[in-house]
């Protein structure tokens, strides 16, 4: 299983791709992956960036020793794949999408409907209450309908290319052109949400109105997506999951992007959120969540999975 990470932050992905290897070959001090592991491909993206999106998409669908020496690396979401149908021509070996994970998403604890014009770190007063909301939707709403878009379009061009007469002759001779395995499961694309898509808090503590309304934008958007998936007579699945608090660096970029607007300090507005991390939710909680749904029998869609702590009394 090859995994096509992607990030704003190439380092990060490259720093965990080491620790992936690590762990897989036994050299970090662990007893390594003993079941034939797989790897991590880094690729820096921004999915508020169109054309982005579109080269992580194509670049899931190549070859990855190509797609590694063209990012000059070791070759976002997060793309999973295993060799199987063509869907880029140019390839000498291809990759069939399996999973895309979209969990690209800013917050901020500003942004509220009837709040003031926001002041930039630069005291420029080109920066306002709604310039928070468009930033917010940009990434949370419009990129992750980029990602959504891209990957069901990859399963579409896996699905032609495996039903080509060269696919054909190919399977007549005995190779496999369904992904590694012989009865592949249905592909997946799994959204990451939020439980701030079903509630709106007045805390500010859940990310706020802007990004509450995003939340909601994003559950309509994948509902929507399965909804036409379905009227196409298309066996790809689609699914939501969405977390609560969730222990990561994510609300301490928040609460930091928070006290930067409102003059800086430690004070402000968000100073609570990191405090509160102690009750979220383990990522791989929400890693296990979206296993669950990605492997679901093709029988059955599960298409949302909703996380709590369990110290939560929301």
């Amino acid at each position: 299983m090859v995994v096509l990470a992607a990030a704003r932050r190439l380092d990060r992905l490259e720093a965990l791709a080491a620790a992936v290897d690590a762990e897989i070959t036994g050299t970090g001090g662990g007893a390594g992956n003993t079941s034939g592991g797989g790897r991590i491909v880094p690729f820096a993206a921004d999915v508020t960036d169109d054309a982005a999106v579109a080269a992580l998409i194509a670049a899931a669908c190549t070859e990855t020793e190509e797609a590694e020496a063209s990012r000059g690396g070791r070759g976002g979401s997060g793309i999973g794949g295993s060799g199987g149908a063509a869907c880029c021509p140019s390839a000498k070996r291809q990759r069939r999408i399996l999973l895309v994970v979209a969990c690209a998403g800013v917050g901020s604890v500003l942004g509220g409907v009837r709040a003031p014009p926001v002041p930039s770190s630069s005291g420029s007063s080109s920066s306002s209450n709604l310039a928070v909301w468009r930033e917010v939707f940009a990434a949370n709403v419009v990129g992750t309908v980029a990602t959504l878009a891209g990957a069901l379009a990859a399963f579409e061009r896996d699905d032609a290319a495996a039903a080509t007469p060269v696919a054909d002759a190919a399977a007549a001779a005995g190779a496999d052109v369904k992904g590694g395995e012989p009865d592949a499961a249905a592909p997946c694309c799994v959204v990451i949400g939020s439980l701030s898509g079903r509630r709106v808090s007045s805390s500010g503590a859940s990310g706020g109105a802007a990004y509450a309304a995003s939340k909601h934008a994003v559950a309509a958007a994948v509902e929507a997506a399965r909804l036409e998936l379905r009227a196409s007579g298309l066996r790809h699945r689609v699914g939501l999951v969405s977390p609560g608090l969730v222990a990561s660096e994510f609300h301490d970029v928040m609460a930091h992007k928070a006290r930067t607007a409102r003059g800086g300090g430690s004070g402000g507005g968000g100073g609570g959120l990191a405090s509160a991390m102690c009750d979220g939710l383990d990522p791989r909680d929400v890693a296990a969540a979206v296993l669950f749904m990605a492997t679901a029998p093709d029988s059955c869609e599960v298409h949302e999975i909703l996380l709590r702590p369990t110290s939560s009394a929301e």
